[in-house]
């Protein structure tokens, strides 16, 4: 009877640390995805606030752009030149040109950084995906692996005793 005690032991805790090992798996699966949930919602706003920021630039360079032409189209008419043909109007396609790549740079740099940054989230997303599909192949190679403690502690007792390591308690 002494033997069938130590194999039911030897059973429970083959079931209690599957359980436990299970248990532990998926709270440290439960706390990356929180983890990862925090970390999207921030980049949600960070790429929000690009937006924003964007837009509010956009505005403010084509303003400037419009301010700065009408500095150098107003220099040039109080000159006396006539700023509808000639070498004033080349200047002021080129003045309007230059502006108009510096626009154009930074609105790119700006969508560059809003793409990087929907970039991360989409690869958080992808690693909470892949994070849930390993997680449940974990758990079910613990599940078998403490199916397997366990038939194996049961068998052993049955083999040595001849006898079910449950009848103890019958």
């Amino acid at each position: 009877m002494a033997d069938g005690g130590a194999s039911i032991f030897l059973i429970v805790s083959a079931l209690a640390s599957t359980g436990a090992a299970m248990y532990a798996q998926k709270s440290a699966e439960n706390a990356a995805d929180a983890q990862s949930k925090a970390d999207q919602d921030f980049l949600d706003r960070k790429r929000e606030n690009q937006r924003q920021a964007l837009i509010e630039n956009s505005k403010r360079s084509q303003r400037n752009k419009e301010r700065q032409l009408a500095r150098v189209a107003m220099a040039q008419a109080s000159s006396g030149f006539r700023t509808n043909s000639g070498t004033p109007l080349a200047v002021f396609g080129d003045i309007e040109s230059r502006l108009d790549d510096e626009i154009n740079e930074s609105t790119s740099r700006a969508l560059d950084a809003i793409g990087n940054t929907a970039n991360r989230i989409k690869n958080l997303r992808f690693g909470d995906k892949l994070r849930a599909y390993t997680g449940k192949a974990e758990r079910m190679a613990i599940g078998v692996k403490g199916a397997t403690d366990y038939a194996s502690a049961y068998a052993g007792n049955y083999d040595r005793s001849g006898q079910d390591p449950w009848s103890v308690y019958s």
